[in-house]
């Protein structure tokens, strides 16, 4: 079966092979032959849907024939499996590849795949297994309908070394692919329309024209994971192009591929851990020593998920002097009821491990990193209420600014809302901490329902990062009141 590594070298983002350059009639999923003649007219043209016709999308393919397709990154890895079986060619050329570059068209391209896997049922079927769920993958991710469209109007590169590399002319319309069920920029159809490759989200060089998913607002709005400059502008800083294409490795585009992970969901979920901890007594000076609980499975230990919700998982008493306080460690918090994972970091180097974990993992799963022992409790006690931590991140931040506004809080004293649980008649309870003084309050849901409501209307309705805090919250009210969401 598919195992798909978490290390930061994983084919997520990879070099566009030299073979994506070989002649457009070489077929993907079949032998090696010599080109026939009048290929292009044998081949059909790419689907495009009647709504973007009036775009010019495609042009190449239009008039040579093919298709072009967005892939999943372990199909590398199906490939490497693939070529061990079948061997190469005398010429090192690959006997068969799994990969879409130049297919006739999605209907040959995936009963290509199904045949393949119908050879490997008997001798392999673990690998057969494996390309029948990158077939479903693959469909899932080129239903054109659902692809972002965006004009590019950035410079014209024309007479530039890396021209070439750069694929894009002013004014025409590109295919932004993406799906519903993974609405996040992968990069850009460009001129050369194999597959999609990263280009910088500059605003100031794309003009959105269609965005069902919204993932083109949001890209452009600086939450795209891309590159950061043009290679023009590179190439203009090294002393040579020859010297600049020996610094980037003669290697000029990257796909950033989504991984199967974003599609599937595993239910083989971890038992809960602990990790033995030793440390010394604030009050005393005395030794300690701790079981601090590592990995908690909500579903498989309920009673642990309650006491991380009330406070009390990482307590602790000296058993020298009777000090009692919280330990602060890292811990990783499963939820599968509810979809949710949770892990509470002490720095930045454990965020961004959480990240490269996260990252891996599939669509659909809200998946939040937090600093603090108050965070970790109110996202558990969030998701465990069967709520969404966005709307009540606003929420939260209409909290504090009403209370403001009313002069409860002094306008320069810190003040921090978190959520802890449901009242008897479906009341939101909240601990509000002003300085050194916590109060509790009762709110209705309404309020909770109507952000709700606004973003599921609102562009940002299928970013769920990582990071939900006040400041999300902020960026999503002006989000709200760009869009004429918010009254």
């Amino acid at each position: 079966m598919i195992e798909v590594s978490s290390s930061t070298d994983s084919p997520d983002q990879r070099v566009k092979s030299d073979a994506s350059r070989e002649p457009r009639d070489i077929q993907g999923l079949s032998e090696n032959t010599a080109p026939v003649e009048n290929a292009s007219e044998a081949k059909p043209k790419p689907y495009i849907p009647q709504a973007h016709e009036q775009y010019g999308l495609l042009p190449f393919l239009c008039e040579h024939g093919g298709e072009v397709f967005s892939y999943p990154a372990e199909l590398d890895y199906i490939d490497e499996r693939v070529a061990e079986i079948e061997g190469e060619t005398e010429d090192d050329k690959r006997k068969v590849t799994v990969h879409p570059f130049h297919a006739k068209s999605y209907d040959a391209y995936y009963q290509s795949l199904a045949d393949l896997a119908e050879k490997y049922r008997s001798t392999n079927p673990d690998l057969a297994e494996d390309i029948e769920l990158v077939i479903d993958i693959i469909q899932s991710m080129n239903v054109k309908e659902e692809w972002s469209i965006v004009r590019y109007v950035g410079d014209q590169f024309d007479g530039d070394p890396l021209a070439e590399m750069h694929d894009l002319t002013k004014g025409r319309c590109y295919y932004w692919p993406c799906s519903n069920a993974h609405p996040v920029y992968e990069g850009v159809i460009d001129n050369e329309e194999t597959t999609s490759f990263l280009y910088p989200c500059d605003p100031d060089s794309w003009e959105i024209v269609e965005d069902p998913t919204g993932m083109a607002a949001r890209a452009l709005a600086g939450d795209a994971d891309t590159v950061d400059a043009w290679r023009t502008e590179l190439v203009s800083q090294a002393d040579s192009f020859e010297a600049h294409m020996a610094e980037l490795g003669a290697a000029p585009k990257h796909k950033r591929a989504p991984s199967v992970q974003d599609f599937i969901v595993h239910e083989d979920l971890a038992d809960s851990e602990q990790d033995p901890v030793d440390f010394t007594c604030p009050g005393c000076g005395g030794d300690i020593h701790f079981e601090a609980w590592t990995l908690l499975n909500a579903k498989k230990d309920p009673e642990l998920a309650q006491r991380l919700i009330q406070g009390t998982l990482s307590e602790f008493t000296c058993p020298n002097c009777g000090y009692m306080a919280n330990l602060g460690h890292p811990c990783l918090y499963l939820d599968p009821d509810h979809n949710a994972f949770i892990y509470h970091v002490l720095d930045e180097q454990m965020a961004k491990a959480a990240e490269d974990m996260f990252f891996e993992q599939p669509e659909g799963r809200h998946c939040r990193i937090v600093s603090s022992r108050l965070q970790f409790q109110e996202k558990a006690a969030i998701f465990m209420a069967n709520l969404d931590d966005r709307p009540m991140e606003i929420l939260k931040t209409g909290i504090v600014g009403q209370s403001k506004l009313q002069g409860l809080v002094p306008e320069d004293d810190a003040c921090e809302v978190y959520f802890s649980g449901l009242g008897g008649e479906g009341e939101l309870l909240f601990d509000v901490e002003i300085g050194d003084d916590t109060f509790s309050s009762a709110i209705d849901k309404s309020g909770y329902d109507l952000f709700a409501s606004d973003l599921g209307k609102s562009s940002m309705a299928g970013y769920d990062p990582f990071y939900i805090d006040r400041t999300w919250a902020h960026k999503a009210i002006d989000a709200f009141e760009a869009e004429g969401i918010a009254e």
